[in-house]
């Protein structure tokens, strides 16, 4: 598990984490644009090209948008499994559900990318209670909707700052 002050980065307020999310998805957006030449490429052997990246950024971002949601609801949470997740030389892993699959060029991806970060964005901006309910999260444990965001953020994030070294 990750050490959550690491998410305290996006924001430790509600405004501040959205504002976070917010100009990590628009900067993320532009990265497609500028890589175009190197989109379907790895930029070294086993690691996944820009194109692979984004479709497990907007596979997550999805993801989170659900758990908003749930979290939002006040309903009971669905049964999970507890999984932590996996590391390699230090790297957290994917899970499953957001492994890529074969590269896509911009054109395909842009609507999803574009359909994710609306889902996204609105349930954040439907979300009034940041605190006291949970979703388990494999690598950061118990997060409350503050917490999701934050790391919603820190994903695009890292992966933002990946692509810009591709």
């Amino acid at each position: 598990m990750f050490d959550k002050t690491l998410l305290a980065r996006f924001g430790r307020e509600p405004e501040t984490a959205t504002a976070a999310l917010v100009r990590e998805l628009g900067a993320f957006a532009g990265l497609p644009e500028q890589l175009s030449r190197v989109w379907l490429t790895p930029h070294a052997p086993g690691k996944w090209s820009p194109a692979e990246t984004t479709e497990h950024v907007i596979k997550v971002g999805v993801g989170m948008s659900k758990t908003l949601h749930l979290l939002r609801l006040g309903a009971p949470l669905p049964l999970e499994t507890r999984t932590s997740g996996t590391l390699l030389g230090g790297r957290a892993q994917a899970p499953a559900f957001s492994q890529p699959g074969p590269p896509q060029p911009w054109g395909v991806l842009k609507p999803r990318w574009l359909e994710m970060q609306s889902r996204l964005l609105n349930e954040v901006d439907q979300t009034h209670s940041w605190s006291g309910r949970t979703r388990f999260h494999p690598y950061f444990g118990d997060l409350d909707a503050l917490g999701w965001v934050q790391a919603a953020a820190l994903h695009v994030a890292h992966h933002r700052r990946q692509l810009g070294a591709a």
